[in-house]
């Protein structure tokens, strides 16, 4: 896996914003009966949104000084998203669809808490090397190259981001089909 130019990563995470938005546009004048919903896709339009600046942000600092808050940052952006998610749910009531977002973004925030403590906490892959040597052993710099866990970080997150987005589109339609038809 190689590293992607920062003017791709930023279309990349400008088009997830730009989805999100639409999605919740679409919750907004299609189903403004379902609270639920919209709570949520305007839950996670948002966290993509902040998402974006907190990425500008990183990208403005010097390289060697991004990976310290790469992780972190989005960790703390899915636990102010999953705390809204939870409060939510408690004063609506869950349902399937607060269900989905929340358990997604607790994933994800589980996700950025390993990718966070592999690169600036202790090396995941390298534990037994750091308990022989009694020093931690990270993984900040790229020579020791890519491990499975951070190519699982990305397609896992880029699945799960668009798991949400085509249910925020369909999904309602598709569990309201499902429902009618086979209860």
């Amino acid at each position: 896996m190689a590293l992607i130019s920062i003017a791709f990563e930023w279309a990349l995470d400008q088009w997830a914003v730009v989805v999100a938005a639409l999605a919740f546009v679409y919750n907004m004048l299609f189903n403004s009966q379902n609270s639920r919903l919209i709570a949520s896709s305007l839950t996670v339009a948002l966290m993509y949104a902040f998402g974006h600046f907190l990425l500008a942000w990183i990208n403005e600092l010097p390289f060697d000084e991004q990976v310290y808050f790469r992780y972190s940052s989005r960790f703390l952006l899915y636990a102010l998203a999953g705390f809204f998610m939870a409060a939510l749910i408690f004063r609506l009531g869950p349902n399937f669809t607060t269900t989905t977002v929340f358990s997604v973004m607790i994933f994800s925030m589980v996700m950025q808490l390993l990718l966070h403590i592999d690169r600036n906490v202790i090396g995941l892959n390298k534990i037994s090397e750091s308990i022989e040597l009694g020093t931690a052993v990270v993984n900040t710099g790229l020579p020791s190259g890519y491990w499975y866990l951070w190519d699982f970080y990305t397609v896992s997150l880029n699945v799960t981001g668009c798991f949400l987005f085509i249910y925020f589109f369909v999904g309602e339609d598709i569990k309201e089909y499902l429902c009618s038809r086979f209860s």
